[in-house]
């Protein structure tokens, strides 16, 4: 077992997604979730020492993270459950792959960290077109913009272009929805 010392963050952010931190906070500690916002659940903290009588506790199941904006407490679900059970990092670790199902006994094996690259390309791929689309669209915006304003027009091209190099999809989008009139 002293494998699970040597987890990666990649390991530990697949077993805090795959931990359904939701339904084991409502079984173990009588937690009560109403939807938040941007993937977000809310309940009361179920900390010790923070009584809370409202809901500044969140989970994001699919981020697999926790946050109290009450007492401040905030992490990954491996941290959530340590502290809350008060156990150490091996115990946390075994109770979590039990309760969700996920086996750490494959961590170290070629296929599991082939499928981590190809999930991971993936991703990339699907960011990747998530910008092209964006910069179609704003291609587009800018099109329409050239015939009124052609100046205007060209300093749009120069912004796109300054925001595709930083590669900052949160820009692009911003750039996209407001910054084109």
């Amino acid at each position: 077992m002293a494998r699970h010392s040597q987890m990666t963050s990649f390991e530990l952010n697949d077993l805090s997604k795959s931990f359904q931190a939701d339904i084991w906070l409502a079984e173990n500690f009588g937690c009560e979730f109403i939807i938040g916002q941007n993937g977000w659940i809310n309940c009361s903290c179920p900390f010790e020492d923070h009584s809370d009588s409202s809901p500044s506790f969140g989970i994001n199941l699919e981020k697999g993270i926790f946050k109290c904006f009450g007492c401040g407490k905030s992490g990954n679900f491996v941290k959530l459950v340590s502290i809350l059970l008060k156990k150490d990092f091996i115990d946390t670790i075994k109770l979590m792959s039990e309760a969700s199902g996920f086996d750490i006994s494959n961590l170290d094996t070629i296929e599991y960290k082939n499928e981590k690259f190809k999930k991971a390309l993936e991703e990339k791929n699907q960011e990747k077109q998530k910008i092209d689309k964006l910069i179609l669209k704003a291609t587009i915006k800018i099109k329409k913009a050239m015939h009124t304003n052609f100046e205007k027009a060209e300093k749009y091209y120069q912004k796109l272009d300054e925001i595709v190099v930083q590669n900052n999809i949160k820009l692009l989008r911003e750039f996209v929805n407001d910054g084109i009139k």
